[in-house]
């Protein structure tokens, strides 16, 4: 669920800003993209310590 306009104009008021619709919108998609991008780092970075984790979990097994 996206941010609607309205709340975007009532933060940036808040702290000072007073941006048009279209400045708004534009910074608003930005920060999702921001957002987006975070997500896949974590989710890369959640994969491959699943994958070690298997791996030495492997490991521990054949030893046994």
């Amino acid at each position: 669920r996206m941010v609607s306009l309205a709340r975007c104009r009532e933060l940036a008021k808040k702290h000072g800003y007073n941006y048009t619709d279209d400045e708004l919108l534009k910074i608003r998609d930005f920060l999702y993209q921001l957002a987006e991008i975070q997500y896949n780092i974590y989710q890369r970075e959640k994969d491959e310590s699943k994958k070690s984790d298997n791996l030495y979990e492997g490991v521990i097994r054949r030893a046994s």
